[in-house]
């Protein structure tokens, strides 16, 4: 199964390399809570995109970083996804109502049925295309406009998750 993931992440993700120049450098799988994750990460000179799908929480996460001279920050040969910033913040500028949520939540396609996975990460690099062309180009000029809309998003999930106690 991971394999195909990761085949349906390259596919929708391959704008990358080319329209922006980027080079996949890595496809993995990572297991943590008896789930692999799959991984994949796409580097140029100054910009870098890292792509994990969750098996578990059947959510595709995307981080844009700002790289030296095309490395990626890593700890212990891992690449370190907390030091880039979340598609989701990037997308918070534009449309603080079109966040990327879980696969699962996604809304019935219009037939009624759920949403295909294909159709799940197509949506998902779409977002990527639209919103962070700046950031794909090397211009991270908005990094700190994204830090703070990540801020306001993290703020109302505490807040939406305390009125549920």
């Amino acid at each position: 199964m991971t394999t195909n993931i990761s085949k349906t992440l390259g596919r929708h993700f391959e704008f990358l390399e080319k329209k922006y120049g980027l080079q996949l450098v890595s496809v993995s799988s990572d297991k943590w809570d008896r789930k692999w994750l799959p991984r994949l990460a796409y580097a140029g000179k100054k910009t870098g995109v890292f792509v994990e799908y969750d098996v578990r929480e059947e959510y595709l996460g995307v981080t844009i970083h700002h790289l030296d001279n095309g490395v990626f920050p890593q700890r212990e040969g891992r690449i370190v996804t907390s030091e880039g910033y979340s598609l989701n913040g990037v997308i918070y500028l534009h449309d603080p109502k079109g966040l990327i949520g879980a696969w699962r939540d996604e809304g019935p396609t219009r037939s009624g049925e759920k949403l295909s996975f294909d159709d799940y990460v197509a949506g998902v690099a779409e977002k990527l295309r639209v919103h962070a062309a700046d950031f794909l180009s090397g211009d991270f000029g908005r990094a700190t406009e994204v830090e703070q809309a990540e801020g306001e998003i993290m703020a109302g999930r505490e807040r939406s998750e305390s009125t549920r106690s």
